[in-house]
């Protein structure tokens, strides 16, 4: 056979098969650069969402009470609705059209969570319909009872070491609540601090009109903050020409010795806790009537081994059982428990979803790692899906998990800013707030921790007024600790004895001052 001819056939073989590669290669590369573009869309609508969360914390008083809670939280998962749309809206979706991509989105908060996802809905005619709602509240509970059935209990667990008891033991009916700790950091705490901030105010006479504390006047009136520690307000000790804080009511202002009495308190429940409940094991977790680890069992693709190990959850008296410590037997459970609870309900709010879905695609609940786990069982999260969207040969799946930063529904060890004020005058000496193991954190003046959510822009709302804005600290952040935060380095600030002070004080402190929900079922 000819040369030329063995070229030809060579070329009529190859060709096709050279397009084909060729066509297939672009697809992916397109496919690729659709999926990036996607992730991207999903992270930064998410973003939003919480973004738009805090902006309402931070304007709304009552931003940690129930029914506030659920109208922010409706209020981010439009945002983020808002944003995806108009990301996606280039490519030809619609909000309406985008939603039926979203079979879920959770939120979790500091003792349960929210689902919003779409409900089977039947009208009088029985048309069947999906709409998409938020659904009730769930809290992070779980049922304990031994074999006997003498001792039956639901615990609430919560994103740090505070915990709800209610039900039976020994034929006493109990509703107990408090937080838990391992021992009495008196010697680390102040006994009685003072705390200061700027606020509005206004004359007790003359003009009525309400300054706002802002940067210029604070420089040209020489604004100094005001304290906000006492035990009461007593609205008669004034005199005709102080000036006062505006609002200001009994629950204004903090208890000087808000950290002793955390600790006072949380020693007394953390004993009632080691007397009745050291009987619970991690096996004896139920939810409704079933055995966690026998569900579990009889789901392969779960892996609970938290719920078939026997370990005692409740005795604080060992050294691998410090409930503040993360790693702690209290705080695994925990994790497993919070773990358990929403993976249960996002499976069975997708899967509904999904089996009723005209689409051919099957939703499902994605595969989080370990670390996503832990973060969304120790911060207020979002965490968004976006599944099924046709991308040439294949779908697109994905989810976005962002943590929110600054609230006031939670206090963690990361979210304490500290000032150093050497005068007494309430302000910071060089004019910046610091995270604990700052460098550039002056040890030697008085050291104080306040929330950084108390550094966020604020909102008053006056009747008849417009909202005006102020800041409670005109502290800047310091731009080696917290504007560069992953490129500092941190001291040791354990072993500075005025640093641990402020920490343990500041910690204890603004735990003690949170709102939580339960505290008054307690008898």
């Amino acid at each position: 056979m000819k040369l030329q001819h063995l070229t030809i056939i060579f070329i009529i073989i190859v060709l096709p098969i050279t397009l084909l590669l060729s066509a297939y290669t672009d697809a992916q590369i397109d496919i690729l650069t659709l999926q990036n573009q996607y992730d991207d869309m999903l992270l930064t609508a998410t973003y939003d969402g919480i973004k738009a969360f805090q902006l309402n914390a931070s304007y709304n008083s009552l931003s940690n009470v129930s029914d506030a809670l659920r109208e922010d939280v409706e209020s981010a998962i439009s945002a983020f609705m808002q944003s995806l749309s108009v990301k996606m809206g280039v490519g030809g979706y619609d909000i309406n059209h985008m939603k039926g991509y979203i079979p879920a989105i959770l939120f979790t908060l500091y003792d349960g969570y929210y689902i919003y996802t779409p409900v089977k809905t039947t009208d009088e005619d029985n048309n069947t319909t999906y709409e998409y709602m938020l659904k009730p509240y769930n809290y992070y509970t779980v049922r304990y009872k031994n074999e006997t059935g003498t001792k039956d209990v639901v615990i609430n667990y919560t994103l740090d070491n505070y915990i709800v008891v209610y039900g039976w033991i020994d034929g006493q009916y109990y509703v107990k609540s408090g937080y838990l700790v391992s021992n009495n950091r008196s010697a680390d705490i102040e006994s009685s601090e003072r705390l200061y901030e700027y606020a509005p105010f206004k004359y007790t006479t003359g003009s009525d009109d309400i300054t706002y504390p802002t940067y210029d006047n604070i420089r040209t009136m020489g604004l100094n903050p005001k304290e906000i520690t006492s035990d009461y307000y007593n609205p008669d000790i004034k005199s005709t020409h102080e000036e006062y804080l505006y609002p200001r009511n009994d629950n204004y202002y903090v208890d000087p010795s808000s950290a002793q009495k955390y600790y006072s308190e949380a020693l007394e429940f953390t004993s009632w806790v080691n007397e009745n409940l050291s009987w619970i094991t991690s096996d004896m977790a139920m939810r409704n009537a079933d055995y966690l680890y026998k569900l579990y069992e009889e789901n392969n693709d779960i892996d609970y081994d938290e719920f078939t190990i026997k370990k005692y959850i409740f005795r604080f008296n060992t050294t691998d059982n410090n409930p503040e410590d993360s790693n702690s037997i209290f705080a695994q459970h925990k994790t497993a428990v919070i773990r358990s609870s929403i993976q249960d309900n996002l499976n069975q709010s997708i899967s509904t979803y999904s089996q009723g879905s005209a689409s051919e695609y099957e939703y499902k609940l994605p595969k989080l790692d370990i670390n996503e786990w832990n973060m969304l069982s120790t911060n207020v999260c979002m965490l968004t899906f976006l599944q099924g969207i046709p991308m040439k040969t294949k779908y697109y799946n994905n989810y976005a998990l962002v943590q929110s930063t600054r609230n006031n529904l939670y206090v963690s060890p990361d979210s304490l800013y500290f000032i150093s004020d050497g005068d007494g005058d309430g302000k910071a000496d060089d004019g910046y707030y610091h995270k604990i193991d700052c460098k550039y954190l002056n040890d030697g003046g008085k050291i104080t921790g306040y929330s950084n959510f108390d550094f966020v822009l604020k909102k008053l709302n006056l009747k008849d007024e417009s909202d005006k804005a102020y800041y409670k600290h005109y502290e800047q952040a310091c731009y080696y600790c917290i504007v560069d935060s992953a490129n500092y380095e941190k001291v040791s600030w354990q072993e500075v004895a005025n640093r641990r002070k402020a920490y343990y004080t500041a910690l204890a402190r603004e735990k003690y001052r949170r709102y939580i929900t339960t505290d008054h079922l307690e008898y």
